[in-house]
Protein backbone atom coordinates (compact mmCIF):
# COMPACT_ATOMS: atom_id res chain seq x y z
CA UNK A 1 0.00 0.00 0.00
CA UNK A 2 1.79 3.56 -0.90
CA UNK A 3 1.86 6.11 1.41
CA UNK A 4 -0.50 8.53 -0.29
CA UNK A 5 -3.24 5.88 -0.06
CA UNK A 6 -2.46 5.16 3.66
CA UNK A 7 -2.58 8.65 4.47
CA UNK A 8 -6.25 8.52 2.91
CA UNK A 9 -7.69 5.60 4.44
CA UNK A 10 -6.36 7.38 8.04
CA UNK A 11 -7.60 10.53 7.02
CA UNK A 12 -11.27 8.74 6.30
CA UNK A 13 -11.31 7.73 9.90
CA UNK A 14 -9.96 11.11 11.01
CA UNK A 15 -12.93 12.79 9.11
CA UNK A 16 -15.95 10.43 9.93
CA UNK A 17 -14.58 11.13 13.60
CA UNK A 18 -15.95 14.67 13.06
CA UNK A 19 -18.53 14.54 11.01
CA UNK A 20 -20.66 11.77 13.29
CA UNK A 21 -18.56 10.91 16.38
CA UNK A 22 -18.37 7.17 15.12
CA UNK A 23 -15.17 4.31 14.84
CA UNK A 24 -14.29 2.91 11.91
CA UNK A 25 -14.45 -1.32 11.76
CA UNK A 26 -12.77 -3.20 8.80
CA UNK A 27 -14.20 -6.73 9.01
CA UNK A 28 -17.77 -6.24 7.82
CA UNK A 29 -19.46 -7.01 4.22
CA UNK A 30 -20.36 -4.34 2.76
CA UNK A 31 -24.34 -4.04 1.46
CA UNK A 32 -25.60 -2.69 -1.99
CA UNK A 33 -24.84 0.82 -3.01
CA UNK A 34 -26.85 3.42 -2.05
CA UNK A 35 -28.52 5.40 -4.71
CA UNK A 36 -26.49 8.26 -5.16
CA UNK A 37 -23.94 5.40 -5.81
CA UNK A 38 -26.22 3.66 -8.33
CA UNK A 39 -26.83 7.07 -10.28
CA UNK A 40 -23.58 8.11 -10.54
CA UNK A 41 -22.61 5.10 -11.91
CA UNK A 42 -25.58 4.91 -14.65
CA UNK A 43 -25.03 8.43 -15.41
CA UNK A 44 -21.52 9.04 -15.50
CA UNK A 45 -20.73 10.78 -18.61
CA UNK A 46 -18.28 8.77 -20.62
CA UNK A 47 -16.92 11.82 -22.51
CA UNK A 48 -14.24 13.14 -19.85
CA UNK A 49 -13.67 16.69 -21.65
CA UNK A 50 -17.04 16.95 -22.21
CA UNK A 51 -18.41 16.21 -18.98
CA UNK A 52 -16.04 19.17 -17.69
CA UNK A 53 -17.03 21.72 -19.87
CA UNK A 54 -20.67 20.91 -19.03
CA UNK A 55 -19.57 20.91 -15.34
CA UNK A 56 -17.62 24.33 -15.74
CA UNK A 57 -21.23 26.08 -17.28
CA UNK A 58 -22.96 25.14 -14.60
CA UNK A 59 -20.56 26.09 -11.99
CA UNK A 60 -20.85 29.48 -13.63
CA UNK A 61 -24.18 29.95 -13.56
CA UNK A 62 -24.68 28.60 -10.01
CA UNK A 63 -22.18 31.48 -9.37
CA UNK A 64 -24.29 33.73 -11.23
CA UNK A 65 -27.10 32.63 -9.13
CA UNK A 66 -26.04 33.59 -5.80
CA UNK A 67 -24.47 36.86 -7.11
CA UNK A 68 -22.25 36.46 -9.80
CA UNK A 69 -18.38 37.10 -10.58
CA UNK A 70 -18.18 40.93 -9.66
CA UNK A 71 -20.26 40.68 -6.30
CA UNK A 72 -18.16 37.28 -5.43
CA UNK A 73 -14.95 38.74 -5.65
CA UNK A 74 -15.87 41.72 -3.97
CA UNK A 75 -16.12 39.48 -0.81
CA UNK A 76 -12.49 40.15 0.44
CA UNK A 77 -13.33 38.85 4.02
CA UNK A 78 -16.47 36.81 5.02
CA UNK A 79 -17.24 35.55 8.35
CA UNK A 80 -20.46 33.90 10.43
CA UNK A 81 -21.05 32.01 13.37
CA UNK A 82 -24.52 30.59 14.71
CA UNK A 83 -25.91 27.44 16.42
CA UNK A 84 -24.81 24.00 15.98
CA UNK A 85 -27.26 21.42 16.72
CA UNK A 86 -25.83 17.39 16.87
CA UNK A 87 -29.35 14.88 17.62
CA UNK A 88 -27.66 11.78 19.70
CA UNK A 89 -29.68 8.89 20.50
CA UNK A 90 -28.34 6.76 23.39
CA UNK A 91 -29.17 4.33 25.91
CA UNK A 92 -28.53 4.45 29.84
CA UNK A 93 -28.01 1.43 32.03
CA UNK A 94 -29.39 1.84 35.14
CA UNK A 95 -29.39 -1.37 36.70
CA UNK A 96 -28.52 -4.52 35.13
CA UNK A 97 -32.42 -5.01 33.88
CA UNK A 98 -32.99 -1.44 32.96
CA UNK A 99 -32.22 -0.18 30.11
CA UNK A 100 -33.61 3.84 28.69
CA UNK A 101 -33.59 4.58 25.47
CA UNK A 102 -32.44 8.19 25.43
CA UNK A 103 -32.47 11.30 22.63
CA UNK A 104 -30.65 14.30 23.28
CA UNK A 105 -29.73 17.33 20.84
CA UNK A 106 -26.30 18.83 21.62
CA UNK A 107 -25.88 22.88 21.42
CA UNK A 108 -22.45 23.89 20.37
CA UNK A 109 -21.17 26.79 18.79
CA UNK A 110 -19.24 27.70 15.16
CA UNK A 111 -17.65 30.19 13.78
CA UNK A 112 -16.21 30.40 10.16
CA UNK A 113 -14.07 33.46 9.05
CA UNK A 114 -12.27 33.69 5.17
CA UNK A 115 -9.38 36.16 4.52
CA UNK A 116 -9.72 35.97 1.27
CA UNK A 117 -7.63 34.30 -0.74
CA UNK A 118 -5.57 31.26 0.79
CA UNK A 119 -6.31 31.69 4.58
CA UNK A 120 -9.11 30.01 6.32
CA UNK A 121 -10.58 29.17 9.70
CA UNK A 122 -13.13 27.15 11.37
CA UNK A 123 -13.47 27.21 15.56
CA UNK A 124 -15.66 24.38 17.09
CA UNK A 125 -16.88 24.97 20.60
CA UNK A 126 -18.15 21.33 21.38
CA UNK A 127 -21.14 20.56 24.36
CA UNK A 128 -20.04 16.44 24.30
CA UNK A 129 -22.84 14.34 25.78
CA UNK A 130 -20.86 13.90 29.55
CA UNK A 131 -18.18 16.45 30.35
CA UNK A 132 -16.80 19.71 30.24
CA UNK A 133 -16.92 21.70 27.16
CA UNK A 134 -14.29 22.18 24.69
CA UNK A 135 -13.32 23.76 21.58
CA UNK A 136 -10.32 23.64 18.92
CA UNK A 137 -9.87 25.42 15.23
CA UNK A 138 -8.78 23.99 12.16
CA UNK A 139 -6.63 26.60 9.42
CA UNK A 140 -5.54 26.43 6.65
CA UNK A 141 -2.95 29.33 5.97
CA UNK A 142 -1.46 29.53 2.15
CA UNK A 143 0.00 25.82 1.68
CA UNK A 144 -0.16 24.99 5.46
CA UNK A 145 -3.01 23.58 7.15
CA UNK A 146 -3.69 22.25 11.00
CA UNK A 147 -6.10 21.66 14.22
CA UNK A 148 -5.03 24.23 17.34
CA UNK A 149 -4.93 21.87 19.93
CA UNK A 150 -3.65 19.40 17.56
CA UNK A 151 -4.49 16.01 17.94
CA UNK A 152 -2.34 13.44 20.05
CA UNK A 153 -0.25 11.37 17.86
CA UNK A 154 -1.89 7.83 17.09
CA UNK A 155 0.82 5.05 17.57
CA UNK A 156 -0.08 2.65 14.16
CA UNK A 157 3.43 1.60 12.92
CA UNK A 158 4.21 -0.98 15.75
CA UNK A 159 1.15 -1.91 16.46
CA UNK A 160 1.50 -1.26 20.19
CA UNK A 161 -0.31 1.64 21.43
CA UNK A 162 2.36 2.47 23.46
CA UNK A 163 5.19 3.17 20.88
CA UNK A 164 5.32 6.07 18.98
CA UNK A 165 7.76 6.29 16.57
CA UNK A 166 8.65 9.28 13.61
CA UNK A 167 6.39 7.62 11.32
CA UNK A 168 3.50 7.97 13.53
CA UNK A 169 3.99 11.44 14.37
CA UNK A 170 4.52 12.38 10.36
CA UNK A 171 1.23 10.29 10.14
CA UNK A 172 -0.73 12.70 12.27
CA UNK A 173 0.48 15.76 11.32
CA UNK A 174 -0.16 14.37 7.28
CA UNK A 175 -3.90 13.27 8.45
CA UNK A 176 -4.54 16.45 10.75
CA UNK A 177 -3.28 19.34 7.90
CA UNK A 178 -5.19 16.96 4.85
CA UNK A 179 -8.45 16.66 7.46
CA UNK A 180 -8.86 20.82 7.97
CA UNK A 181 -7.93 21.23 4.02
CA UNK A 182 -10.98 18.73 3.43
CA UNK A 183 -13.18 20.70 5.85
CA UNK A 184 -12.36 24.05 5.12
CA UNK A 185 -13.11 23.21 1.65
CA UNK A 186 -16.88 21.95 2.40
CA UNK A 187 -17.37 25.11 4.06
CA UNK A 188 -15.46 26.93 0.85
CA UNK A 189 -18.15 25.34 -1.51
CA UNK A 190 -21.51 25.67 0.33
CA UNK A 191 -20.73 29.70 0.87
CA UNK A 192 -18.50 30.08 -2.55
CA UNK A 193 -18.84 27.71 -4.66
CA UNK A 194 -14.91 27.04 -4.97
CA UNK A 195 -12.21 25.47 -3.52
CA UNK A 196 -9.06 26.28 -1.73
CA UNK A 197 -5.85 27.43 -3.58
CA UNK A 198 -4.10 24.85 -1.91
CA UNK A 199 -6.52 22.16 -2.33
CA UNK A 200 -7.44 22.27 -6.02
CA UNK A 201 -10.24 20.53 -7.30
CA UNK A 202 -11.81 19.42 -10.69
CA UNK A 203 -15.41 19.52 -12.13
CA UNK A 204 -17.53 17.19 -13.79
CA UNK A 205 -20.86 16.51 -14.77
CA UNK A 206 -22.91 13.61 -14.30
CA UNK A 207 -26.74 14.45 -15.39
CA UNK A 208 -29.57 14.69 -13.19
CA UNK A 209 -30.03 13.50 -9.99
CA UNK A 210 -33.75 12.65 -9.28
CA UNK A 211 -35.02 14.04 -5.51
CA UNK A 212 -38.49 14.04 -3.91
CA UNK A 213 -38.30 18.57 -4.95
CA UNK A 214 -37.62 17.58 -8.26
CA UNK A 215 -34.55 17.07 -10.58
CA UNK A 216 -31.01 18.09 -9.48
CA UNK A 217 -27.97 18.86 -12.01
CA UNK A 218 -25.13 17.10 -9.99
CA UNK A 219 -21.77 17.61 -10.54
CA UNK A 220 -19.11 15.27 -8.98
CA UNK A 221 -16.20 17.47 -7.63
CA UNK A 222 -12.54 15.72 -7.02
CA UNK A 223 -9.84 16.73 -5.46
CA UNK A 224 -6.63 15.14 -3.77
CA UNK A 225 -6.14 12.61 -1.90
CA UNK A 226 -9.27 10.54 -3.47
CA UNK A 227 -11.24 13.40 -1.96
CA UNK A 228 -14.68 12.74 -4.37
CA UNK A 229 -18.13 14.54 -2.88
CA UNK A 230 -21.14 15.44 -5.13
CA UNK A 231 -22.69 19.41 -5.66
CA UNK A 232 -26.32 18.77 -6.24
CA UNK A 233 -27.87 21.87 -7.95
CA UNK A 234 -31.22 23.30 -8.03
CA UNK A 235 -32.06 22.80 -12.15
CA UNK A 236 -34.13 25.92 -12.17
CA UNK A 237 -32.67 28.23 -10.44
CA UNK A 238 -29.16 26.69 -10.44
CA UNK A 239 -28.73 27.58 -6.88
CA UNK A 240 -26.46 24.99 -4.55
CA UNK A 241 -29.07 22.55 -2.99
CA UNK A 242 -26.23 20.00 -1.08
CA UNK A 243 -23.52 18.37 -0.50
CA UNK A 244 -23.01 14.90 -0.81
CA UNK A 245 -21.05 11.10 -0.46
CA UNK A 246 -20.76 7.95 0.42
CA UNK A 247 -19.19 6.66 3.46
CA UNK A 248 -18.26 3.32 4.85
CA UNK A 249 -18.22 2.50 8.78
CA UNK A 250 -19.48 0.37 12.06
CA UNK A 251 -22.16 2.58 13.84
CA UNK A 252 -21.85 2.25 17.29
CA UNK A 253 -24.81 4.06 19.53
CA UNK A 254 -23.48 5.62 22.73
CA UNK A 255 -23.85 3.30 26.06
CA UNK A 256 -23.77 4.75 29.69
CA UNK A 257 -23.87 3.86 33.15
CA UNK A 258 -26.12 5.82 35.54
CA UNK A 259 -26.12 3.93 38.76
CA UNK A 260 -25.54 5.52 42.31
CA UNK A 261 -24.99 2.48 44.19
CA UNK A 262 -21.97 0.93 45.77
CA UNK A 263 -22.51 -2.79 45.37
CA UNK A 264 -19.74 -4.30 43.54
CA UNK A 265 -21.83 -7.34 42.73
CA UNK A 266 -23.98 -5.34 41.60
CA UNK A 267 -21.67 -2.97 39.45
CA UNK A 268 -19.84 -6.44 38.02
CA UNK A 269 -23.32 -7.26 36.45
CA UNK A 270 -24.27 -3.51 35.14
CA UNK A 271 -20.81 -4.26 33.02
CA UNK A 272 -21.58 -7.38 31.67
CA UNK A 273 -25.25 -5.84 30.53
CA UNK A 274 -23.12 -2.59 28.90
CA UNK A 275 -20.96 -5.26 26.75
CA UNK A 276 -23.83 -6.88 25.59
CA UNK A 277 -26.15 -3.20 24.92
CA UNK A 278 -23.06 -2.12 22.61
CA UNK A 279 -22.66 -5.60 21.22
CA UNK A 280 -26.46 -5.40 20.13
CA UNK A 281 -26.40 -1.31 18.99
CA UNK A 282 -23.39 -2.02 16.61
CA UNK A 283 -24.30 -2.06 13.18
CA UNK A 284 -21.96 -3.70 11.04
CA UNK A 285 -19.70 -2.15 8.59
CA UNK A 286 -21.87 -0.78 5.84
CA UNK A 287 -21.93 2.49 3.38
CA UNK A 288 -24.33 5.74 3.72
CA UNK A 289 -25.37 8.46 2.54
CA UNK A 290 -24.44 11.89 3.97
CA UNK A 291 -26.00 14.82 2.36
CA UNK A 292 -25.12 18.71 4.01
CA UNK A 293 -28.29 20.16 2.72
CA UNK A 294 -28.31 24.23 2.25
CA UNK A 295 -31.38 26.21 2.74
CA UNK A 296 -32.24 29.74 4.13
CA UNK A 297 -30.79 32.02 1.41
CA UNK A 298 -30.28 35.70 2.38
CA UNK A 299 -28.84 38.52 0.48
CA UNK A 300 -25.92 40.17 2.06
CA UNK A 301 -23.59 42.36 0.07
CA UNK A 302 -25.31 41.23 -3.27
CA UNK A 303 -24.43 37.60 -3.06
CA UNK A 304 -26.86 34.75 -2.02
CA UNK A 305 -25.70 33.34 1.31
CA UNK A 306 -27.19 30.03 2.79
CA UNK A 307 -27.61 31.01 6.54
CA UNK A 308 -28.92 27.27 7.15
CA UNK A 309 -27.05 23.76 6.71
CA UNK A 310 -28.85 20.91 8.01
CA UNK A 311 -26.86 17.20 7.57
CA UNK A 312 -28.44 13.87 7.19
CA UNK A 313 -27.17 10.42 7.07
CA UNK A 314 -29.87 8.21 4.90
CA UNK A 315 -32.31 10.72 5.22
CA UNK A 316 -32.49 11.19 8.91
CA UNK A 317 -31.40 14.22 10.64
CA UNK A 318 -27.98 14.24 12.84
CA UNK A 319 -26.94 18.17 12.65
CA UNK A 320 -28.51 21.68 11.83
CA UNK A 321 -26.32 24.67 11.92
CA UNK A 322 -28.27 27.94 11.74
CA UNK A 323 -26.29 31.22 10.83
CA UNK A 324 -27.38 34.03 13.75
CA UNK A 325 -24.43 36.40 12.35
CA UNK A 326 -23.08 37.06 8.59
CA UNK A 327 -20.60 39.72 7.78
CA UNK A 328 -18.64 40.40 4.38
CA UNK A 329 -15.50 43.07 4.28
CA UNK A 330 -15.14 43.18 7.69
CA UNK A 331 -11.90 43.41 9.36
CA UNK A 332 -10.03 40.25 9.96
CA UNK A 333 -6.90 39.67 12.30
CA UNK A 334 -4.38 37.80 9.81
CA UNK A 335 -3.13 36.80 13.40
CA UNK A 336 -6.15 34.62 14.02
CA UNK A 337 -4.57 32.49 10.95
CA UNK A 338 -1.18 31.72 12.42
CA UNK A 339 -0.06 30.07 15.59
CA UNK A 340 0.75 26.21 13.90
CA UNK A 341 1.15 24.17 16.77
CA UNK A 342 2.13 20.22 16.51
CA UNK A 343 0.50 16.82 17.91
CA UNK A 344 1.52 16.03 21.39
CA UNK A 345 3.09 12.57 22.22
Amino acid sequence: MSEGRALSIQHKIFLCYIIVVSAIGLSYPVPAVTELEKFSAQEKTRDLKGATEIAGKYMKLARGAIGGEEALGQAQTLKFSGKWSRILKYAIVQSPTKVVEKEKTLSSKLEIEFLLPDRFRKRVNIQPLRGFPYSFDLIVNGARAWRNPPLRVIPLSSGDRRVIDVDDFERTIAVTALGAKQELTFISLCWMLQGLPSFPLEYSYHGRFPSTSGDLNMINVNGPENFLISLLLDQKTNLPIALAWTFEEVRRQPVIVEYMGFSRKVWMEIGQRVQKERLERTKPRQRYELQMKLSDYRRVGGVLWPHRLTTTINNEITEDFIIDNLEINRPINPKRFEGETEPKY
